[in-house]
């Protein structure tokens, strides 16, 4: 059988001193290493982010003073390439600008099949002075659950606790408990009247469970340094954890039956899904840089290809491996965990399939419609599509609250 052309995909770079600008022609199936291009040709390009998971438009890119292609192209006569409503062939002569490069890594799933702890020490060890012998919290310089945190596990533990003890535990700090009431009188929830005190925050609107995985979520969000380093083109860090706890409770409401999840370890799940970038921003601030340019590269790729190719392990590891030495509830760790891993049938199945299908809603736009949707994730859950278009109505509807929640949180 013949095979067809390679699908190649178009990057647009731009010096960050001047208008210059180039391509890069690379196979789609492939990491460009915009780090490793930049030194070998002694440049300081940046990738302009492309509105399309194919990369930029042919007929929409800026006129280049140079085109750059990869050396696995060599000898392919032609190619496909993005022209802003489908995938074309064109000449690769027409394409190529007499500039090789090799810059590329082939897509290869990892082959280390260490326990987490292990791989997470190995890749402390390769980038500091640190020992492998230290424990996790030592070695990767993370600090310990707070106390607001493992009061909020006991009081989840406690199945007699009363409204007074998570009123004491939130109102310790007067941030959070302002935070919750905001989201208590968002847009999202609609609540007519509009509460008035956390108890009533609590007991009419959001309930104790919901308000309980908030406030730990809160509370862990303040145990990290936000990352100096950011991804051009993509939303901020907490906008999207803020995004995806809401998704993931809306469409954990919709779930039917007795195996539907508590809609606050819905919401702390999608609130937490993102903490992997906080630790790696704050253990490996020159890879989670390199990690950042790679992103804005390959923006078409999931983080975990682009972490392994840098650390060798991938940050849901990471922050999975440190939410078990929190304590924290098993199946949040697996969602976690397992949120890119494709047809995920293991441990806490529903969950990391709810998380999955989360991500998939917000993953071409902040806002997404259900567009890019695995059907696995809608049969495993039980839902219909328009479920997921009443979701999407709902977080467009709440988009400035959770906007202005996420500035709060951060």
């Amino acid at each position: 059988m013949t095979k067809g052309p390679i699908v190649a995909r178009i990057t647009e770079l731009a010096a960050r001193d001047s208008e210059a600008s180039c391509w890069f022609v690379q196979p789609r199936d492939a990491i460009f290493d915009v780090c490793s291009f930049n030194a070998t040709e002694g440049t300081n390009y940046r990738p302009i982010p492309a509105a399309h998971r194919h990369g930029v438009a042919i007929q929409e890119a800026t006129q280049p003073e140079l085109i750059f292609i990869d050396q696995c192209l060599l000898g392919q006569q032609t190619v496909q390439v993005w022209n802003g409503e489908a995938l074309v062939d064109y000449a690769l002569k027409d394409l190529a600008g007499g500039n090789v490069s090799n810059s590329c890594v082939p897509l290869v799933g990892s082959q280390d099949r260490r326990p987490p702890r292990l791989r997470i020490n190995q890749a402390v060890s390769d980038f500091t002075d640190l020992r492998i012998q230290q424990r996790l919290d030592e070695t990767l310089d993370i600090p310990p659950l707070p106390e607001a945190a493992r009061r909020i596990v006991a009081l989840q533990s406690n199945p007699n606790f009363d409204l007074s003890e998570l009123v004491s535990i939130v109102e310790t700090d007067p941030s959070i408990a302002a935070k919750i009431m905001s989201w208590a009188n968002s847009a999202f929830y609609a609540a007519d009247p509009p509460a008035r005190s956390l108890d009533d925050a609590i007991m009419r609107i959001l309930g104790f469970d919901l308000v309980m995985n908030l406030a730990l979520g809160l509370v862990l969000s303040g145990t990290l340094r936000m990352p100096d380093s950011h991804v051009n083109g993509a939303p901020p860090v907490w906008t999207q954890s803020v995004f995806t706890a809401a998704a993931t409770e809306a469409i954990g409401r919709k779930m039917q039956g007795n195996d539907s999840p508590a809609p606050g370890s819905c919401y702390l799940t999608g609130l937490l899904s993102n903490f992997g970038t906080l630790v790696l921003g704050h253990v490996f601030p020159p890879q989670y840089r390199s990690i950042c340019q790679l992103q804005e590269a390959n923006p078409h790729l999931p983080t975990n290809v682009l972490d392994e190719h840098v650390l060798k392990i991938a940050r849901e590891e990471i922050c999975a491996t440190l939410f078990e030495q929190w304590g924290l509830p098993g199946e949040i760790i697996s969602a976690i965990r397992h949120q890119n891993t494709p047809d995920y049938s293991g441990a806490h199945a529903t969950w990391v399939n709810l998380l999955q299908l989360a991500n998939q809603m917000l993953k071409e736009t902040l806002v997404g419609s259900p567009t890019f949707i695995e059907e696995h994730n809608l049969e495993v859950l039980g839902l219909q599509r328009p479920d997921l278009y009443e979701v999407a109505d709902l977080l467009e509807t709440s988009q400035t609250d959770l906007e202005a929640f996420a500035r709060a949180v951060a």
